[in-house]
């Protein structure tokens, strides 16, 4: 009987575990609220098996040498979005499955890192411009990158501590792409920087909303969803979209390929893209909505809020990151060089 009831046991705990449902996401920090996620499995039994990271590099190793199929939504960026399908890293959007995909914005969708959105799907997005405290300085005297690069911002700005951001401005304030691999273009935008450099005060990525508000610093480049932030607590910042253009960082949902509940997984997608659920995030951490019907049930203070709704003029000058391949080395050579003050 001892023997019977074991058998039956194990049988019905195969049962159970055979028919449970889970989704397991990697996800940027803060990126969603938990009681979304509690939400979700409320309304479908599916449970989510949540994680967080930093940086894509980070989630591009994770996925990269990952065999086992640990994900099965992750959230990298346009240009790294473009390097892993190229790998072979990303399963195909099944958009049949995704009833909600009509309420994204077409200025997000079938961009170069992605023809089509084949593997991808637009979460969330911020930009790089110009964050500038009107009571120290004049924002209608700073209307492009060039402009910082005055002596009269002499050890007073904030760079961001990121590769492809500082390399960026430095491509756009000479008129060329940002995607660029050419290697006579990357080391003028080098040479852009080293010019730069006096009138960098600090690096720093991980407390720029912090240090606007507290005045610690009162122009910079910066992220528009820290700004956002350290707007609603310091009301003299402002955010500045450069005439030359602008970096958008758009982090997009994918599926690897090695995913092990894909059908759960466009359930996951499904639910973010519906309005009621993804207009929740903005107000909380700063970045924007590619979906367009929750951008018009944002609050008026949101929806009317430039940083977080620009114009489509102000969009028409966005640029995308694209994977830079092998020149992804020579940048990161010149980057070195840059900080530790090699010329």
């Amino acid at each position: 009987m001892k023997r019977i009831f074991l058998l039956f046991s194990l049988f019905f705990c195969a049962f159970a575990l055979a028919d449970t449902k889970v989704v397991n996401v990697y996800n940027w920090s803060d990126f969603l609220p938990p009681h979304l996620i509690k939400q979700f499995e409320k309304e479908t039994g599916i449970t989510v098996n949540y994680a967080e990271f930093d940086n894509n590099e980070t989630l591009y190793t994770k996925i990269k040498h990952s065999k086992h199929g640990d994900y099965d939504i992750i959230t990298p960026s346009s240009y790294m979005v473009d390097r892993m399908r190229q790998e072979g890293l990303l399963h195909p959007i099944d958009k049949t499955l995704l009833t909600n995909w009509h309420h994204l914005d077409s200025f997000f969708l079938n961009r170069d890192y992605d023809p089509d959105n084949k593997y991808s799907v637009p979460y969330l997005w911020s930009s790089t411009g110009i964050a500038v405290n009107t009571l120290y300085h004049n924002p209608k005297e700073i209307t492009k990158f060039a402009d910082l690069w005055q002596p009269q911002y002499h050890h007073q700005l904030l760079a961001l501590d990121d590769l492809r951001d500082c390399f960026t401005i430095a491509l756009l304030k000479l008129g060329d792409d940002i995607n660029s691999v050419n290697p006579d273009t990357i080391k003028e935008a080098y040479r852009a920087l080293i010019d730069l450099m006096p009138n960098i005060r600090v690096f720093n990525s991980s407390a720029v909303a912090n240090m606007f508000i507290d005045e610690d610093i009162t122009v910079g480049f910066a992220w528009g969803g820290d700004t956002f932030l350290a707007s609603r607590e310091n009301p003299h910042i402002t955010f500045i979209y450069p005439q030359e253009g602008f970096q958008i960082s758009l982090d997009c949902l994918v599926i690897p390929t090695n995913a092990q509940h894909v059908k759960e997984a466009h359930q996951f997608i499904n639910f973010l893209l519906r309005p009621e659920i993804i207009s929740q995030i903005p107000p909380r951490i700063g970045y924007a909505t590619p979906n367009k019907t929750a951008n018009l049930s944002l609050p008026a203070d949101l929806r009317h809020n430039p940083i977080i709704n620009p114009s489509p003029q102000v969009l028409k000058r966005a640029k995308f990151q694209r994977d830079l391949g092998t020149a992804n080395r020579i940048y990161e050579r010149y980057w070195e060089r840059l900080k530790i003050g090699a010329d």
